[in-house]
This record gives structure tokens, C-alpha cells and sequence, in this order.
């Protein structure tokens, strides 16, 4: 039997990693962090100081009391563009929902006459804003939010599911 020609085994190639010294991966390993934290800090930024959707910008910057907003208010509910009206300690607008039901907003600078001992609600829970109130009435539903700084009244003429308003009154948030 003839020998056959085997070829001598091809030597293993092994693939080295760049070496890094100590300083390079300290840089490296702060820029990212850097990197990381300018991203948060925008987000942050973004979703606290940006101007709530359809609240004028001149109604924000003239008022001396801090304006509110629902963020996220539920399904169906948009907000009435041509219902802002404001005086020196009110600012009233409104939203609709199921179709053109109308859900009144007032806001005013706290004073010591807001008792709120005498609101009797039927749910009361804490928001982001403060706490709220919220009073089941036999032809509309009314809520109440109570700041540090402001009164915000939610009026609904025509009766709101309790459920429906809990989630509206949680969805609010500073203008700005």
C-alpha cells in the first residue's frame, strides 16, 4: 500500500484581543457613564419642563400660580383649544369626551377659604400633584385637587363614571 502524502497539520491561529491599559478602559468606562447620564438628564428634561400640549404659552408665562394639565387623560377625551379664558387668580378651560360632553377646569392660588374638612368626598386618594377628591352627585360628578399652591376644580355637568374621572384627575401634571 503506497503511502500517501499527508500535509503536516496547519498551526492553530490564535486571534488576540487589543490590549487595553488600565487608563484607556477608565476613560472609556467614563465616557459612557457621561454618555448615560446626559441621555437620562435629557429625558428628564423632556418630560418635566416641556410646555403641556394645548395650553397656550403666553396663558403658562402670564400667570402667577402654577397651571395643570392631564397628561394622559383617557380614551375619547381631547381637550376644547377654544375654551381658555383667564383673570388675575383663575384660569378656566375645558375637555370633552363621548362625543361633546364637556368637562370643566378651574384653577386658583390656594387660599385659607378652600376648607377641605367640609368636602365630604366619596373617594379621596393622593395624586402626583396633591390630594384629590372626588364627589358622586346625582346629576354630575365633581373633583377637586388641592397643591401646595393652587385649587383645581374638574367639574363634569353630565355624570362621569367614577372610574373614568379617577384616571383623568391622576393624569394631571405641571404645565410646565
Amino acid at each position: 500500500m503506497p503511502e500517501q502524502d499527508t500535509p503536516p497539520p496547519r498551526p492553530y491561529v490564535v486571534l488576540s484581543l487589543p490590549h487595553f491599559s488600565r487608563k484607556q478602559l477608565i476613560i472609556g468606562a467614563a465616557g459612557a457613564v457621561c454618555s448615560i447620564a446626559l441621555a437620562l438628564g435629557g429625558i428628564y428634561y423632556v418630560r418635566m419642563y416641556t410646555t403641556a400640549v394645548g395650553i397656550p404659552e403666553d396663558l403658562i408665562s402670564r400667570t402667577h400660580f402654577p397651571l395643570y394639565y392631564p397628561k394622559h387623560p383617557p380614551a375619547g377625551f381631547h381637550i376644547d383649544s377654544g375654551s381658555f379664558n383667564s383673570s388675575t387668580n383663575v384660569v378656566t378651560y375645558a375637555y370633552r369626551y363621548n362625543g361633546n360632553h364637556p368637562l370643566l377646569i378651574s384653577i386658583q392660588p390656594l387660599t385659607s377659604g378652600i376648607d377641605t374638612s367640609a368636602f365630604r368626598p366619596t373617594d379621596k386618594f393622593s395624586t402626583y400633584i396633591g390630594e384629590a377628591y372626588l364627589v358622586d352627585l346625582d346629576d354630575r360628578s365633581t373633583a377637586g385637587i388641592v397643591t401646595d399652591k393652587v385649587f383645581v376644580l374638574i367639574n363634569a355637568p353630565d355624570k362621569l363614571d367614577m372610574d373614568t374621572l379617577h384616571q383623568f384627575v391622576d393624569s394631571f401634571r405641571p404645565a410646565r
